[in-house]
């Protein structure tokens, strides 16, 4: 299954010594228009299968396991790290 709505990309920035967040593409920002910034990501490697909910076209809404254990990702200041 799935779900290629959204695509976000993290790029380490050492000026501002954090992961620049970008999203489908283009830079991330706030709604006043600051670029979005993090010191440190985890990206979790996850099951996504089908609930029992749908939205009001009828599509199935997705359900994410995010509790257990599994592999992920930790990026922290400076670079990856496992």
């Amino acid at each position: 299954m799935r779900y290629p709505a959204a695509r976000f990309t993290f790029t380490w920035s050492g000026a501002r010594d954090r992961w620049l967040v970008g999203m489908d593409g283009s830079p991330a920002t706030t709604a006043d228009g600051n670029r979005m910034a993090a010191a440190t990501v985890v990206v979790q490697y996850v099951k996504v299968r089908e609930s029992a909910f749908r939205d009001f076209l009828g599509n199935n809404s997705p359900y994410t396991e995010t509790v257990g254990s599994g592999r992920r990702r930790c990026c922290a200041t400076g670079g990856p790290t496992t």
